[in-house]
């Protein structure tokens, strides 16, 4: 009984990690869903049940400790990403309040929760707010298009559980900061056919994600400017960097600089 008590553990620790889900705020969801069957079992016999019903649970018990193994992995190099960002913001919060860090969690977990509501009540006005223009008009277009499908992404029970500044580029030049910010969140996320009441896509489960957000500065504040999913960028690329002082870079290549 103890190999179905671990397997039972191991099966609850890998369904909270992230699973992509449907569409969120802008469509950010890669999709995916459930994998297909393939355990089933018509033996009459007993003891072939019991059996069969064993090796089921002690495959999904390896797949669970893989899953989970990697996710503590991956959360060690975020966490090795977020002191490094700490360490820059520490240099250059004093001389520009915009790097404070209690003020950056700050307006990002504002513009986590307030773009998930302005998407799913296609609200582009509070969207302006918050996005870059490039994203805004990205955005726009895929909301007019869900209008002229007679469609609407539900959002329910939003939560952000963990939002790790992994990379800082502080330029000379303002206009090019900018962060990157690992988010692990869930949510209850399905897009429903409004004339049918029929949803198209995802579920009324709640599915816990992880995604990188870009957050671009203008002026004295920053704007979310793009949306990557766990599996389109690589951590151990991200690095942090001020032009106006002296630091080691951290990582071999820096995300979608502009300048």
């Amino acid at each position: 009984m103890k190999i179905f008590k671990i397997i039972s553990l191991c099966l609850i620790i890998s369904m909270l990690m992230f699973v992509p889900v449907c569409a969120r705020a802008g469509g950010g969801g890669s999709g995916g869903g459930s994998s297909g069957g393939g355990f089933s079992s018509h033996s009459s016999s007993h003891n072939n049940s019991s059996s069969s019903r064993g090796s089921r649970l002690f495959q999904i018990g390896i797949f669970a400790l893989i899953s989970s193994g990697a996710y503590v992995g991956f959360r060690i190099k975020v966490c090795k990403k977020k002191n490094a960002s700490m360490k820059i913001l520490k240099q250059i919060d004093d001389s520009d309040s915009i790097w404070d860090k209690k003020q950056l969690f700050t307006r990002v977990s504002d513009v986590y929760y307030t773009v998930q509501q302005a998407w799913m009540q296609k609200d582009l006005d509070t969207l302006k707010d918050y996005l870059s223009d490039s994203l805004y008009e990205n955005w726009k277009t895929k909301i007019e298009w869900m209008d002229l499908r007679n469609e609407k992404n539900i959002l329910d029970r939003v939560k952000l559980k963990k939002a790790d500044i992994v990379s800082v580029y502080d330029a000379k030049n303002d206009d090019h900061d900018m962060i990157w910010v690992c988010i692990e969140g869930s949510m209850i996320d399905y897009t429903l056919k409004l004339d049918t009441n029929e949803i198209k896509q995802g579920s009324k489960k709640n599915q816990t994600f992880i995604e990188y957000w870009k957050f671009i500065r203008k002026e004295n504040k920053f704007y979310l400017d793009e949306i990557r999913q766990k599996d389109e960028m690589d951590i151990d690329n991200f690095i942090n960097l001020s032009e106006e002082i002296d630091n080691e870079n951290v990582g071999s290549s820096l995300w979608n600089i502009k300048k």
